[in-house]
């Protein structure tokens, strides 16, 4: 019966190699409270016999209820259950029927209880009781194992379990073994509740998904209005705003005459000495108007888009498509648009793994952005694992809120502003 073991056996390593991925990535400090629930596991399986016993192998049917304490580390976290097994046979000499119960109390010890996949041991106590027409024979035993559980959801979770038992009688002991399935559903978590349904809203245009916008941002020219400048400033520049003024020309000045004296008395003689006749006056240009430059004002919107996964999982889901390729079209329209992809997790598992996971969910949604022809030198990614939450992590759907990727598009638009000519 060894090779019952085998395959949860291979299981349970394939589940510890893919939860230790992202072993070398910078962990993250985080704060993990411990968590504690009560499940009850409704098990259908098979029951095998030993030679001694004379007993067909038989269909085996029970109930689990268990308490699950999964705490800040992996060495405190452990769990109790209590199983109560039943089954009906037949001998194979004589071919009666044979009824049985099994009652056992296990010790449960989880290698990864804060993983989607879980794989645990088993180890614990109990007693046979077989009634063969009437003869009933009790025998007490040990039992030990290995199982692996698959969270579906927080609350729902698929498990198998193989347990090897030791039962004891007058006679020897007996080794038999017991194969099982089941789903479990834990009371400690809570279930998602759906909320009333939403009012119908308004369909949005198809160019642009559902985003924020900041309010445009005017920024200031050089330009400034001459009836700003004032006097002594439009001076300086060579623009006046005044009107034009006209220098009068100088007086002419009257003819001077000058006296020479004769150089004999008899003579005199009298010379009329002309002035130079002055230069023009200077005629002052007409004014010329300078059309000041139409201001440029620079328009700054910043989009989000928020894409949530499902329980640890990467892939984008479907219903995101379109919303995402409106994202691409607003960034393609701008030439200094910028995108910043953030990934997020909820608290679920170790740090280690969700960083990574995280760094996946942004690179996917980046991967789908680029699939719609934005240029991947604008996308930046970084995967924060479960360092920056959105809501609580104490609630099924605060933790859905938390597994998610954010997409923070910068978008810097320049208009320029039309000028009217002047009449």
């Amino acid at each position: 019966m060894s090779s019952i073991f085998r395959p949860l056996i291979i299981a349970c390593t394939l589940s510890l190699f893919f939860s230790s991925l992202g072993h070398s990535v910078t962990e993250i400090p985080k704060v993990v409270k411990p968590i504690t629930s009560i499940g009850l596991t409704p098990t259908i399986g098979g029951y095998f016999f030993a030679a001694p016993q004379s007993l067909n192998a038989t269909p085996l049917y029970g109930l689990r209820l268990s308490y699950d304490h999964v705490g800040t580390s992996i060495v405190d976290s452990l769990g109790v259950e209590g199983t109560v097994n039943y089954f009906s046979t037949k001998g194979k000499s004589g071919g009666e029927k044979a009824d049985g119960l099994i009652f056992r109390t296990d010790a449960i010890y989880s290698i990864t209880p804060r993983n989607k996949w879980v794989p645990f041991f088993a180890v614990g106590v109990g007693g046979l009781l077989i009634d063969r027409n009437g003869t009933r024979d009790n025998s007490p035993f040990l039992n030990y194992g290995l199982g692996l559980k698959y969270y579906y959801e927080d609350y729902l979770a698929f498990r198998v379990d193989a347990r090897q038992l030791f039962v004891y009688s007058n006679v020897g002991t007996s080794n038999n073994y017991e194969l099982s399935t089941g789903v479990s559903y834990f009371f400690g978590k809570e279930r998602k509740k759906k909320g009333p349904p939403a009012k119908a809203k308004a369909p949005l245009p198809k160019a642009v998904p559902i985003l924020a916008e900041e309010t445009p941002e005017t920024v200031a020219t050089d330009e400034t209005p001459l009836d700003k400048l004032g006097v002594i400033g439009a001076a300086i520049l060579g623009i006046t705003t005044a009107p034009p003024v006209f220098l009068p020309a100088p007086p002419v000045q009257p003819q001077a005459l000058a006296y020479i004296p004769p150089k004999a008395p008899a003579q005199r003689t009298e010379v009329a000495v002309l002035p130079a006749t002055p230069p023009p006056a200077p005629v002052a240009p007409a004014p010329v108007r300078v059309a000041a430059e139409p201001p440029r004002i620079e328009q700054k919107k910043v989009l989000y888009l928020t894409v949530e996964f499902d329980f640890g999982s990467s892939a984008v889901r479907p219903s995101y498509n379109k919303q995402i390729a409106a994202l691409a079209a607003t960034i393609k329209e701008s030439r200094k648009s910028k995108v910043a992809i953030e990934g997020h997790t909820d608290h679920v598992g170790k740090s280690k793994p969700n960083l990574v996971l995280s760094q996946r969910r942004a690179n996917n949604v980046k991967k789908q952005l680029v699939k719609n022809g934005v240029d991947s030198r604008k996308i930046s990614i970084k995967g924060y694992g479960y360092a920056k939450p959105k809501a609580t992590n104490k609630t099924s759907k605060g933790r859905q809120k938390n597994r998610r990727a954010l997409a923070v598009v910068s978008v810097i638009t320049i208009n320029d502003t039309p000028v009217l000519p002047e009449k």
